[in-house]
């Protein structure tokens, strides 16, 4: 993978981050540990290393030999904190280093034994900046990971008693749907592929919705109310209840008449 290859981390690092907290909070996860570590394991993941994916341009281009830098990860943070320092006078400090850099590679070429390829300090400045805005980019990229980190673990640490809530009937109806291909957890809500009306005579057919005849597959019965507060809808509870009645009424059988 080359520099050209890194694509910005959102929003597909954000979107894989927000499918976990999602999947959390629909109780799919055995623990709020087993959430934050996967949540973990994806950042890891999605973290760019960069003196790996810059090596190459690091050995044809080895600038950081040129200052009085340890080495690489020394010249990485001196890249980035030229443009992020929290004080002006830091900044200069470490934009000195790299002016520095420059100076000495112009010295070199003043030193030379071939005056024909003598480089201008603009010359030098504008190679060197080339590949310190590679860095600074890849380092931008890196701590918008970090923040979408940070904040998708915060909010996994702030849900309370998920695991709790998915022992109740109604939260494994909800989850038996979605297994079921009737429901999509979307923004905190479960949100059903059929029209409502539609859906409802489903629950009704296969056992979720009490009609008097057959046994339901749980203790308690998908009802209005579970089904106003925790389904997506645009309907009123007094429609959602015509709904349910609708749906428990025996299904009229049309007469053909037949002529001749």
């Amino acid at each position: 993978m080359g520099y050209e290859d890194i694509e910005p981390p959102t929003p597909e690092v954000d979107r894989l981050y927000r499918e976990i907290v999602s999947d959390y909070k629909a109780g799919k996860y055995i623990s709020q540990e087993n959430a934050l570590g996967i949540l973990e394991c994806q950042y890891i993941f999605s973290y760019i290393e960069i003196k790996e994916v810059m090596s190459k341009d690091f050995e044809t281009y080895p600038f950081y030999l040129w200052g009085t830098i340890a080495n690489i990860d020394e010249y990485i943070k001196v890249c980035e904190k030229s443009e992020i320092s929290p004080s002006s006078k830091e900044r200069d400090i470490y934009v000195g280093i790299i002016d520095e850099i420059i100076k000495r590679i112009e010295k070199s070429d003043e030193e030379g034994d071939d005056p024909e390829f003598m480089r201008s300090y603009n010359e030098i400045a504008q190679l060197v900046y080339i590949q310190v805005e590679k860095v600074r980019n890849l380092c931008r990229k890196n701590r918008e990971t970090k923040e979408l980190y940070k904040k998708y673990k915060a909010e996994i640490e702030n849900i309370t008693e998920i695991q709790q809530q998915t022992k109740q009937d109604g939260y494994l109806i909800l989850r038996d749907l979605e297994d079921e291909g009737q429901l999509k957890y979307e923004n905190g809500k479960y949100i059903p592929y059929k029209s409502i009306p539609d859906f409802i005579s489903w629950c009704k057919d296969n056992g979720y919705i009490d009609d008097g005849e057959k046994k339901n597959k749980y203790k308690d019965d998908l009802t209005p109310e579970f089904f106003f507060e925790k389904i997506k809808h645009d309907c009123t509870l007094e429609t959602i209840k015509r709904y349910f009645r609708d749906a428990k009424m025996p299904r009229k059988v049309k007469n053909v008449n037949k002529s001749g």
